[in-house]
């Protein structure tokens, strides 16, 4: 193992941009820190340790003091830290072994709620052999190791662990010549590495329309962590009302303009199953549901969600809201394939399973499904019999206890919740037969009369239709308080 120390304040002086390195809050102490770096320019964390400074002596919390979490990463990968505190600084070091442990991932620090320092959040990313923070690995890091010749532990350039900075340390730049330093994933999603899955009933204990069983091939996306909440959705309605031309609001409902194509049911007489209010200028929230899913949205609406999402990120515009077409080949938001969503519902990537109906006591052990897990009919929980649909907010089933309910956590492998059970989620795909051969990168049948739903809702009374493998589909304008979606973006 290899410890070296980045000092974010050396980095600042090194790296030469001020612009993006500020003294976050007024409160003291302050931390000197960074913000997002501009492009082609990356703090340096080419090893498995970082240390934060301070510009004063800071209070040291009686617990841990820092949240570390991947940014886009798999299940638990914030497990990978411990924390130390100094009174003039945070050390941050990873639990296992080697410097590849960090290479090339994104980290998001943050401060919990005990450690009283000004708020502030760090976006790391670790590049190996990048000695010179340019964000990619070139002859020029050569440069920068030479210069730092002969020194020793705390120097930030001993890129092979062995406490000095020597000629062997040119091999590290020499090994990884040429990588770059990936982009930093879209905000709340994970990512979902390229790789083969088995799609379908690997249980044998749904219906017809989930076999046959066969092998899927998906290149690398992102997918969003969470259901879209009613609060993400009124915001960005309120968006695309102030750029004009894009909807039309009646009393009760939003269209695209210029058609007749439905995009949600709101406003007086459905804010109660849609969550989201139309005062006759602005959109809102029905109180309390600001974090629970979007309803009593359409295949359309949630479409052309994607599109308004994209275009407030400055990001490509993946839909033609005339043909209802998707470009693949851009990286703005969309909804995911039918492919994508199951993939992302798995509980064991290695042995391709999903959640399952089914009690703890029958041995199939954490994959089964209960009302601690999932929000379906009579599951239990204390939303139950609300006003409107009796959705939990996103990402309840997290192992927490809410007030007197225990939840267990049903985060999938790659980091998604209420994969099963809340909402139903609109899928990009027509809904169409399975392929009884290999598969890479479906997109589902060209045209058809119903869009896939999938993972269930929490009005369904058969737990059987809530696993991750059951398949539904409706017309793409059908709005129900049963429906809504999450979003995905690819990796071209």
């Amino acid at each position: 193992m290899w410890w070296t120390r980045l000092s974010l304040v050396a980095i600042a002086v090194m790296l030469g941009a001020p612009n993006w390195l500020a003294v976050i809050g007024l409160a003291e102490p302050a931390l000197l820190s960074s913000e997002p770096p501009a492009e082609g320019t990356l703090p340096k964390t080419q090893s498995n340790v970082i240390l934060l400074t301070f510009d004063n002596p800071i209070e040291l919390p009686s617990g841990p003091p820092l949240s570390v979490a991947p940014i886009g990463g798999g299940q638990d990968e914030g497990d990978w830290f411990l924390c130390s505190v100094e009174p003039d600084g945070v050390t941050l070091k990873a639990i296992e072994d080697g410097p590849v442990l960090l290479d090339r991932t994104w980290y998001r620090i943050a401060p919990t709620a005990d450690f009283e320092v000004g708020p502030f959040t760090i976006d790391l990313c670790t590049l190996l052999g990048d000695a010179n923070g340019s964000g990619r690995v070139t002859t020029a890091d050569y440069v920068e190791v030479k210069a730092h010749m002969g020194e020793y532990t705390d120097a930030r350039y001993d890129l092979n662990g062995t406490g000095r900075v020597t000629t062997a340390d040119y091999s590290v730049v020499k090994e990884h010549l040429g990588r770059r330093a990936p982009a930093k994933p879209p905000s709340g999603m994970v990512l979902v590495p390229a790789g083969e899955f088995q799609m379908g009933d690997t249980f044998n204990e749904g219906n017809s329309a989930e076999l046959p069983v066969h092998t899927v091939y998906l290149s690398s996306y992102y997918i969003d962590i969470y259901e879209v909440t009613n609060q993400q959705y009124a915001t960005a309605l309120n968006w695309a009302l102030g750029h004009g031309g894009l909807i039309t609001v009646t009393s009760d409902a939003v269209y695209q303009a210029g058609s007749g194509t439905s995009y949600l049911y709101c406003g007086i007489n459905y804010s109660r199953e849609s969550g989201i209010t139309w005062s006759g200028s602005t959109f809102g929230v029905v109180a309390d549901k600001e974090d629970h899913p979007m309803t009593d949205v359409s295949w359309y609406g949630a479409v052309a969600y994607c599109n308004w999402r994209s275009a407030m990120e400055s990001k490509p515009l993946c839909y033609d809201l005339y043909t209802w077409t998707c470009d693949f080949g851009v990286a703005g938001y969309r909804l995911p394939t039918e492919a994508e969503w199951e993939k992302a519902a798995a509980w064991d990537p290695v042995q391709q399973r999903h959640f399952r109906f089914g009690e703890h006591t029958d041995g199939c052990g954490p994959n089964c499904l209960d009302g601690h897990r999932a929000n379906y009919g009579w599951s239990g929980d204390p939303y139950e019999e609300d006003a409107g649909p009796d959705t939990t907010p996103v990402g309840y089933y997290d192992g927490t206890t809410h007030g007197a309910y225990m939840t267990q956590n049903a985060q999938s492998y790659y980091g998604c919740y209420d994969m099963s059970g809340n909402v139903w989620e609109w899928c990009h795909d027509w809904y169409g037969a399975y392929a009884t051969t290999p598969q890479t990168n479906p997109t589902g049948p060209d045209a058809g009369t119903y869009r896939v739903l999938r993972g269930g809702c929490w009005g369904d009374l058969n737990p059987v239709d809530v696993r991750s493998a059951f398949r539904y589909g409706g017309t793409p304008g059908l709005r129900e308080y049963i429906g809504g979606f999450r979003c995905s973006v690819g990796t071209p």
